[in-house]
């Protein structure tokens, strides 16, 4: 931890079930009996999926799985839980898709889970949609939804209330719209096109092949109707969705020649990363470049920001098997460059087994597991979470206290592994 940092960390649980690498992580939040300035305080779970399809549904409570099954026959690329997005550290909840988890995988497919329903937005009361399977000998569980996928390059999907952006059937270049109605998808836009739009926005006729933009790499929701989406050749574009247009709101090439590996965005900021060593942030209105920050370890494969206490933390993992929490802060200097200052260094977790020795007719080899990191989360902080209250049959209230009632509080980090453990790590004031 660097000295003059406000957060510390802790280590958690070391969750242990897949056998393949970690491909991706996102913190599932339920509801609660507690409220914070009378709205529900949510509880973090955590959803991980690894390379040979499976996933697991990890109470962070108990460190056990909710619910293991196999969702896809290859490498899962997106996990989402769908129905909520945060605004800052404010949760919005969208009543008709909040409890369903979104995957992706290689196999081409795109599958909506449903996991838990409320039955009551008011009182938030909820129950497990299933008893789902814990073990590996089960069959996959039946999905709400599924749709075939374009997967020729590794481009995640998004979604955002009932919308959901994918790469384009016909082009890895392009994207398509989705909306979840009434129990069914139906495609809004298809193979939509940013450089076909821009030329069109320009009166020009001519086809430039110098301003194609390469695969898609990266999609984001920004708003209800917006996305940002980050290409191959490092250029990332912000989209505007209408009922009969679609317009590119602006461009920008910080990260030119380098492919977009990561992009995240809360309230007016949109951070994106590459296979270089910079972490852009974009005025979200605007496209101008608020700051570029060069962090000295190119490949940056895995980006996240989250806001605890009116601190912005950003977490990245890189091509050397490390992750990294920054903390920043737009005013700490008049500079654009080196607004991220480093703030904790989670390094590659030593095995905690005897490696397994492997003979041979020359020598003997030592085989020790790949302790690489693959990607990083941080769980989302509610704001004023620490006044919250717990509420009462009779009406009343009380101050959560106990510690049993206060993990509902804890604010998380995790680490997926290429040797398919997931690290969790407890935020905290310091």
């Amino acid at each position: 931890m660097h000295p003059h940092t406000s957060h510390g960390i802790e280590s958690g649980a070391m969750l242990r079930f897949h056998k393949s690498p970690v491909s991706a992580l996102e913190p599932f939040y339920l509801p609660s009996p507690f409220v914070v300035n009378g709205e529900p305080l949510l509880l973090a779970s955590l959803v991980s999926a690894d390379e040979n399809g499976w996933v697991v549904w990890w109470d962070l409570g108990t460190k056990r799985p909710l619910g293991i099954w196999r969702a896809h026959e290859s490498t899962i690329v997106t996990v989402q839980q769908m129905g909520i997005h945060w605004d800052g550290d404010v949760p919005r909840l969208h009543q008709n898709s909040f409890g369903k988890l979104l995957t992706h995988g290689r196999d081409n497919c795109l599958r909506i889970w449903d996991l838990f329903r409320v039955s009551s937005f008011d009182s938030m009361d909820w129950n497990l949609c299933k008893v789902l399977h814990k073990t590996r000998d089960t069959a996959r569980n039946p999905d709400v939804y599924e749709i075939p996928v374009n997967a020729l390059n590794f481009c995640n999907v998004a979604a955002r209330s009932e919308m959901i952006a994918t790469p384009a059937s016909l082009s890895s270049e392009n994207f398509d719209i989705y909306i979840v109605s009434n129990d069914r998808l139906d495609r809004l836009h298809s193979n939509v096109d940013t450089c076909e739009i821009l030329q069109q926005n320009q009166d020009s006729h001519e086809t430039d092949e110098s301003r194609k933009f390469g695969a898609i790499m990266q999609i984001i929701w920004t708003g209800n109707l917006q996305l940002v989406v980050g290409y191959e050749s490092g250029i990332v574009a912000c989209i505007q969705l209408q009922k009969n247009f679609i317009q590119v709101v602006w461009v920008n090439d910080s990260h030119l020649k380098y492919p977009i590996l990561g992009m995240a965005s809360t309230l007016n900021r949109v951070f994106t990363c590459s296979a270089s060593d910079r972490i852009v942030v974009n005025n979200l209105k605007t496209g101008k470049t608020v700051a570029i920050s060069k962090i000295k370890h190119k490949g940056i494969s895995s980006l996240d920001v989250t806001i605890n206490n009116n601190i912005w933390l950003v977490s990245v993992t890189t091509w050397d098997g490390f992750s990294r929490i920054y903390s920043y802060d737009e005013d700490s200097q008049a500079a654009v460059n080196g607004v991220l200052k480093p703030s904790i260094k989670l390094r590659r977790v030593p095995p905690k087994v005897v490696p397994s020795v492997k003979r041979s007719s020359a020598h003997q080899k030592i085989e020790l597991p790949d302790l690489r990191g693959r990607i990083v989360k941080l769980s989302k902080s509610q704001n004023g979470c620490n006044n919250a209250l717990v509420e009462r049959s009779d009406g009343q209230s009380k101050m959560i206290l106990r510690s049993s009632e206060r993990r509902v509080l804890t604010r998380y980090a995790f680490v997926g592994y290429q040797d398919g453990r997931v690290a969790t790590y407890i935020l905290s004031d310091s």
